[in-house]
């Protein structure tokens, strides 16, 4: 159907598919001139009933959706709590607050006056740096300082500078407003939480901690353990590093498990993981002498 949709001009991006009509899918030919195959009313109406459930999906699927560079399903999901809408997320003073951090900072590393791989030819060069460092070092505190009030960075465990740069670059860019401009035509207007400092409570069974996810659980499937780690206020992490919580190991878990050994990071199964999010005490007998 998708293929036939193109060839007949009826689709050429895929936002086209949200302003197609019964009368056009059903009497798309999926078949040749010589032999036509009608797509039918029948089906046509549940692809357009397909479509409007499209509509009412939360912001994060929609950010997923754009296939942004560097933006994955946990970033996705991260940046849908701290913003209302997708123009919300296309202006975002956190996000360009990160960014903008990001280079400061490499910044002020590059210019040193007490750099080793490149020192400061003359005094004058070197006071000039001095200055510039001294300036930067400002500006980075007080950029931080507006970060930590706002309260949203501590909910974007995934976004760092990359991140902030890609999304903005991307709503900056003559794709990203014509897709923002046609989402408004279609009135398509997805809605996050929009909280600033979003965060479960502090009594939330997992509130604060950063779990990844890595192999197949036997009942739940990865959006599913997603839904429930977040929803105890815990963070969904795409690789294990030293501020993971926990790691959560199906069947057949591969890097992410061998790194989070390395770590000591510990690891649960899924009856584990079912155990945090009740907020018990209680684990199941280790796996294998590794799986709390």
């Amino acid at each position: 159907m998708a293929e036939k949709l193109v060839e007949r001009g009826l689709v050429n991006e895929p936002l086209d598919l949200f302003g197609l009509s019964l009368e056009k899918l059903a009497t798309l030919n999926l078949g040749t001139e010589d032999a036509p195959r009608m797509f039918g009313e029948k089906n046509a109406t549940k692809v357009l009933e397909a479509l409007e459930r499209a509509r009412q999906a939360p912001l994060h699927r929609w950010i997923l959706a754009l296939a942004i560079p560097e933006v994955g399903e946990a970033t996705a999901w991260q940046l849908a709590q701290v913003h209302a809408s997708l123009p919300d997320l296309a202006d975002s003073a956190i996000l360009r607050a990160i960014r903008d951090l990001g280079q400061k900072e490499a910044e002020r590393v590059a210019c040193s006056p007490h750099s080793r791989k490149d020192p400061p030819k003359t005094l004058a060069e070197r006071e000039a740096r001095r200055q510039r460092h001294a300036q930067l070092a400002s500006e980075i505190k007080e950029l931080r300082a507006r970060l930590d009030a706002s309260g949203a960075k501590a909910s974007l465990a995934e976004v760092g500078p990359v991140v902030a740069a890609s999304v903005l670059d991307y709503f900056a860019s003559p794709r990203g407003k014509a897709i923002l401009a046609e989402l408004g035509r279609l009135g398509i207007r997805p809605a996050g939480p929009g909280r600033k400092g979003a965060g479960k409570p502090a009594s939330s069974p997992l509130a604060g901690r950063t779990l990844v996810l890595t192999g197949t659980l036997p009942t739940l499937s990865r959006e599913a353990a997603s839904a429930l780690i977040r929803e105890a206020g815990g963070t969904v992490a795409g690789s294990v590093s030293k501020q993971t919580d926990y790691v959560v190991a199906g069947e057949a878990a591969g890097s992410k498990l061998e790194k989070a050994r390395k770590l000591g990071v510990t690891v649960v199964d899924e009856a584990g993981l079912r155990a945090l999010l009740a907020g018990t005490t209680e684990r199941p007998t280790p796996r294998q002498g590794e799986l709390l």
